[in-house]
Order: structure tokens, then C-alpha cells, then sequence
């Protein structure tokens, strides 16, 4: 045979293997396994997973805390007061900026879906709310600090530590 026919059936052998190896790499990939887990392993690992959940929500547990011992103090503000809204100081715009600047740094460092969520818990407060009754209900008032709490647990620790 000339030698060119010889080359192209080569390639052509070469070809296939390379298929059949994909092949089986794909069936030994994406096979399930032949056996399942004994119900006892399944409970075990279902209770796990319920322990890690419960133990993962350390700044939930540390916002109840910390809601139920504020709300007093929650209560005795005047809320209708306009003092909130008096810029302290005489210091022009930009040296508040410069006062804030970490403080800015790290808001934008923060998991966006986590601001959502504490955006949203904020606005569920505050619609809680009206000039009769200006104190959020108090379940309002530890989700927004739960919010806080995980929003600004999701940026570095030096970050956080660059405002305080």
C-alpha cells in the first residue's frame, strides 16, 4: 500500500481510540453508584447537617441577644425628634467624607446579596412604623441587626477594623 493510505488509516484508528477513551471517561464520570446508604448513615448525616445549621447561625443568635436587651432602650427614644437630622459639628462636606471613607470602603466591600437582604429587613421595619407608634416591633428590630450583622461579617476583618 502507499504510504499515505497507511498514515490516513492510522489517523483513523488513532480517532477512535480517542472517542472510545472519551467514551469511557464520560460512562465512569457520570455513572451512579451500585449501592445506597444505609438508613442509619442517611439519619446520621441529616442530623449533621441540622447540627452545622443550627451552630452556622452564631450571628442570629448573637442579634436575639442582643435585640431583646436593646429594645428597651429602643423604646425611650424620642423617634420623632428632629435632632437625628442635624449634621453635628461645623466641619465642611469634605471632611465627613474623609471621617467616613472606611466606613464607605467597606459597604462596598460587602456581599451584595447580603446588603439586599438587610435593605429589605430595614424596610419591612420601618414600615412597621408610624409617628404614633416610631419604635419598630421588636422581631423588625433583631432581624435588621441580624442584616448588620452578617452584612458586615461578609467583608476582611482589617476593613472592618480600618472604621472602629
Amino acid at each position: 500500500k502507499p504510504f499515505w493510505l497507511k498514515s490516513a488509516a492510522m489517523a483513523r484508528t488513532g480517532r477512535t481510540l480517542v472517542v472510545a477513551a472519551a467514551a469511557f471517561v464520560a460512562v465512569c464520570r457520570f455513572r451512579q453508584p451500585a449501592f445506597l446508604l444505609p438508613a442509619a448513615s442517611l439519619l446520621a448525616a441529616a442530623r449533621d447537617a441540622i447540627d452545622s445549621t443550627a451552630v452556622r447561625d452564631e450571628i442570629g443568635d448573637a442579634a436575639k441577644t442582643f435585640a431583646v436587651k436593646a429594645y428597651p432602650f429602643m423604646k425611650e427614644v424620642d423617634w420623632n425628634s428632629y435632632t437625628y437630622l442635624v449634621k453635628p459639628g461645623s466641619a465642611p462636606a469634605g471632611e465627613w467624607v474623609k471621617a467616613i471613607d472606611k466606613a464607605i470602603v467597606m459597604g462596598a466591600s460587602m456581599d451584595p446579596e447580603l446588603l439586599k437582604k438587610g435593605v429589605l429587613a430595614h424596610h419591612k421595619a420601618i414600615g412597621a412604623t408610624s409617628a404614633f407608634s416610631p419604635v419598630l416591633p421588636q422581631a423588625d428590630f433583631e432581624a435588621v441587626v441580624a442584616s448588620i450583622g452578617r452584612m458586615i461579617a461578609s467583608v476582611p476583618e482589617s476593613q472592618t477594623m480600618d472604621v472602629y
